[in-house]
């Protein structure tokens, strides 16, 4: 059974080890984290998010190629001294110990007296905001909560490397940028290098430094988002709230030559709103400018004039993916 071309996903001969019938979950992934830096992985389901955060965790062995922690390859690394905190995707969590029995086992295997454990246990709690559910199990707490004990257990561990996989998954807004604000203040006091997964494009622009997109195991692409929506999309949206959108189509093409490109995508919202992607390089002013002069003549009321999100880079690569559900 050769396939001497496999789509990604597809089953074929191993060119490793001994001939085994196996599918490529990962192709030539080179990247590097720096210290108090945050990395976001995002990519469409079965993209391989999942199995670099494997690898990075040792939690599999990679088949060829090589991984460092501190210039030291992961092979060479004696058990003992691998610390990395590690949230994974499912919560992982003992059913026979308490939301506060976790936290001072967890504290007391890094190395503290058990006095010191119970005492900073009961301080996290406080700091997240989770201490009325201190004597519930897994099964009594909702899944914001425990979700919010698995990101805590992977931070208490103190390590410069934690890996994050979809941690904000499953809770409300509120809890979530909560609990961005505990990542942001982590990695700032504790100088760790942190990487996360996740599918929330606002949760990659709020806490990553650098955003990997990752699609058939490969990283397409790798920059800041704001880097990202530069060099990948300079797509533009201006809508406007008129007294007549007709007439305002009208007077606007002859004033924005740019809007009469056969690029431009307009869309009538209502009779007062109306909305134009289209792409620019520059003479930005000239959109204000026009926008402004309207709204003296009363022709507008109001309008917005925005880059294309980081959502839009993600959607466009994602259409690559041959295969949605590995």
């Amino acid at each position: 059974m050769k396939n001497k071309n496999p789509k990604y996903g597809e089953y074929h001969i191993s060119e490793y080890g001994s001939g085994r019938l196996v599918t490529t979950g990962l192709k030539n992934v080179t990247l590097g984290i720096n210290p108090d830096e945050c990395l976001g992985l995002i990519g469409p389901n079965g993209s391989g998010k999942s199995s670099l955060l494997n690898l990075i965790t040792y939690t599999n062995i990679q088949t060829i190629g090589n991984i460092y922690y501190d210039g030291i390859q992961n092979k060479d690394i004696k058990e003992d001294h691998f610390i990395m905190g590690y949230c994974p995707q499912n919560d992982s969590l003992w059913q026979e110990l308490t939301l506060y029995e976790h936290l001072v086992m967890f504290l007391y295997l890094k190395g503290y007296s058990k006095s010191e454990s119970k005492s900073y246990a009961n301080q996290y709690m406080k700091y997240c905001k989770i201490e009325e559910h201190k004597n519930k199990y897994p099964n009594e707490l909702s899944g914001g909560t425990k979700r919010k004990l698995c990101i805590l257990l992977a931070l208490i561990c103190y390590s410069n490397k934690i890996m994050l996989d979809e941690p904000s998954s499953g809770m409300d807004p509120a809890t979530r940028r909560y609990i961005w604000n505990i990542i942001q203040n982590y990695i700032k006091n504790e100088h760790s290098s942190i990487i996360i997964t996740t599918h929330s494009m606002e949760e990659a622009e709020r806490l990553c430094d650098r955003v990997a997109i990752l699609v058939n195991g490969e990283i397409q692409c790798i920059g800041s988002p704001n880097h990202l929506k530069m060099k990948f999309n300079n797509n533009y949206m201006l809508e406007i709230h008129c007294k007549d959108t007709e007439v305002l189509d009208e007077v606007i093409k002859k004033d924005l030559v740019i809007l009469n490109n056969n690029e431009t995508i307009r869309e009538i919202k209502s009779k007062n709103r109306i909305k134009y992607t289209f792409k620019i390089t520059n003479n930005f002013s000239e959109v204000f400018k026009t926008l402004e002069n309207y709204k003296l003549k009363n022709i507008v009321y109001d309008y917005s004039f925005s880059q294309a999100t980081l959502e839009d880079i993600f959607l466009k690569f994602a259409k690559r993916q041959q295969n949605q559900e590995i």
